[in-house]
């Protein structure tokens, strides 16, 4: 729908008010970002209040936007002032050339990828996006019965963007988008940073290079889910805290980090060990610069600013949960429970190791028996439970898909760059070391806080995503630009798999491992089971059935690891004559049941093998595990 423009174009008016007190092109769009995710996130919390999360409303406040952004414009050129438009830097040498033409692909494909596939990462379609379709049926973004309570407690950042999205897309066609511009943002944010680090041209394309070929990152940037969402915000924080070290501490830089850190948070916990290390050095610049008192303001708002993005969902959370972090388990199953050096030690490593594996299985066997000797001569169990929260160590092979892909010929490529700052750090720029440590800092931390896990690669992509204008300093300063030529050429290699390959979001038929064709032919109803095949039967005969009966009110007893949002999807939501509701009696968020829901079907999985009918519904479908009851009698 032309409505699911709105926020673009919000967005490029508020580009553009930005640019005209701001004056650089990339810094400016890196701010209005920040400035629309702060829009975006704080209007919907306020349409929540009054249950004013529809179409209308949201289409109101985004038009709102653009035309008071659009009026500033008009009121500053009629004053007089000339209206001051993006300077683009073009390519010069044909090195240059030939990386916006690989960037360029990249962007372009992905792209199409996230247009034509559908949500269909097992994350997404388990709780990501069934909680932006209840957001939408309801109208709010209060906590609602359900068997999966990631749903209701896990932070809503990204999902709350997506719900423009879903909102005024009337359905899923958009969402990937949100990722999608996040890769997009933090291109132009890495070649940024290696600008402010004094890296000339060359290397600033070269950063922006390195992030966009990441496999993980292009795996990311056509899903829904939130890792790259993540990863951009952390940018903003980070060339805000450049531009503050190199012309000094300013409000607009505080409130700008401050923006950027609360959307992070707002989108995963995941964020908060890469922004420790920048609090710690902007703590550390105030007591130094005795700068507390002049920009007391700037600390207050940003602070305000933190607080306000945050205070509802953690609220929401202490109300059901009693606590803000959500159920005592699952904050105990996903943080280390040992702050052992050992352990310190041991997750560094093993995280190490998801970015290290090769092709060939003899050298990943042996990177395994030499971090496994570690370990025993340390003393440490390489799969101790107070460590390890899902899976068992090995290391594996490059994989495409997106729980667990990895980056490694980056990840070597940077264990040379160590290597060369390490050999040049007196002759390097002091804020190119600094810059190092803050990202080497965030990974470190990570280790430290969070419990390795098989999956936990993902939560990488915000390291990597720091490196890129280091490594892009690296390769600027090879003598031999040939070999630095040859390398980026290795990392458009390396992430052609990603591209074409992705088992989830495949480009072309035949990928092996899909259990879809491509994204281009593949119809969209399809796809949504490109993670469980074993289910695309099942699902479509239950929901063909709901649909014969012209049933709306439809309700679901799932396990909490099953996927959902399928059901959603196949039965047309967002849909204002359809309910689904959870059946739950056991759960957490049982309380905000709606006691006066009479379902007309009923989806279940796993449900006791001596249930006949359910709540006066007979069994009109079986194929264990799935199971549907409903009132067939017309």
């Amino acid at each position: 729908m032309v409505s699911a423009f709105l926020p673009l174009l919000s967005f490029l008016a508020i580009y553009l008010a930005v640019l005209q007190w701001c004056g650089d092109t990339r810094m400016s769009a890196l701010r209005a970002a920040v400035l629309w995710g702060v829009f975006a996130s704080i209007s919907i919390e306020i349409l929540s209040l009054f249950q004013w999360i529809t179409f209308t409303a949201i289409f109101i406040f985004w038009t709102a936007v653009i035309l008071i952004v659009v009026s500033y414009l008009l009121f500053r050129q009629r004053g007089g002032e000339r209206i001051t438009l993006p300077s683009l830097t073009w390519p010069l040498s044909w090195s240059e050339r030939l990386m916006f033409v690989v960037l360029g692909s990249i962007v372009v494909v992905t792209g199409v990828i996230a247009w034509f596939a559908p949500p269909n990462t097992w994350d997404a379609l388990n709780y990501h996006m069934p909680r932006v379709a209840q957001w939408a049926q309801q109208g709010s973004l209060v906590h609602f019965a359900t068997g999966i309570e990631f749903q209701n407690y896990l932070p809503p950042g990204a999902s709350l963007l997506v719900l423009h999205m879903y909102i005024l897309g009337q359905g899923d066609q958009w969402v990937n988008f949100i990722q999608w511009f996040a890769m997009l943002g933090s291109l132009i944010g890495v070649s940024y940073i290696a600008r402010q680090l004094g890296v000339g041209r060359f290397g600033q394309w070269a950063a922006a290079l390195f992030a966009a070929t990441l496999p993980m990152g292009i795996l990311q940037a056509t899903s829904a889910v939130n890792d790259y969402v993540v990863a951009f915000w952390i940018v903003c924080v980070a060339a805000e805290f450049l531009d503050m070290e190199g012309k000094g501490i300013s409000n607009t830089n505080l409130i700008f980090m401050a923006g950027a850190a609360g959307l992070a948070l707002l989108t995963k916990h995941t964020s908060i060990p890469y922004l420790l290390p920048f609090a710690f050095v902007v703590a550390v610049l105030f007591v130094q610069r005795r700068a507390l008192r002049g920009h007391l303001a700037g600390v207050l708002i940003g602070l305000a600013l933190v607080a306000a993005l945050n205070f509802s969902y953690l609220y929401r959370n202490y109300q059901t949960y009693g606590s803000i972090a959500g159920p005592g388990e699952r904050v105990g199953n996903q943080t280390t429970q040992t702050f052992d050096p050992r352990a310190l030690l041991s997750n560094v490593m093993r995280n190490a190791s998801l970015q290290a594996g090769t092709p060939s299985r003899y050298v990943n066997k042996a990177i395994a028996i030499g971090i496994t000797w570690l370990h025993e001569r340390v003393g440490i169990d390489v799969n101790d439970p107070r460590t390890t929260s899902e899976g068992v160590f090995r290391v594996k092979p490059p994989i495409t898909h997106e729980t667990v892909a990895s980056n490694p010929i980056q990840a070597y490529f940077l264990l040379i760059a160590g290597v060369y700052l390490i050999n040049q750090r007196k002759k390097l720029p002091r804020a190119v070391l600094g810059f190092s440590g803050l990202a080497l800092g965030g990974f470190l931390i990570l280790s430290m806080m969070f419990k390795w896990k098989v999956t936990g690669a993902r939560y990488h992509l915000p390291f990597f995503v720091l490196a890129a204008p280091v490594a892009g300093m690296v390769l600027q300063g090879w003598r031999r630009r040939w070999a630095a030529d040859l390398m980026l050429g290795l990392f458009f290699v390396g992430a052609i798999p990603a591209l074409i390959t992705n088992p989830s979001r495949p480009l072309f038929n035949g990928v092996k491992g899909a259990e879809v064709g491509s994204v281009l032919l593949e119809p969209r109803h399809m796809q949504y089971f490109a993670n469980a095949g074993y289910e695309a039967k099942p699902y479509l005969d239950i929901i063909g059935i709901i649909q014969d009966e012209s049933c709306t009110s439809v309700g679901i007893m799932l396990p909490g690891g099953e996927i959902e949002y399928q059901i959603w999807a196949l039965l047309g939501s967002p849909r204002s004559d359809l309910q689904i509701e959870w059946i739950v009696s056991d759960t957490p968020s049982a309380r905000y049941a709606d006691p006066d829901f009479k379902p007309c079907a009923l989806i279940c999985l796993e449900c006791p093998e001596d249930w006949e009918a359910f709540s006066g519904l007979p069994e009109v479908y079986k194929s264990q595990p799935f199971r549907l009851f409903a009132d067939t009698v017309k």
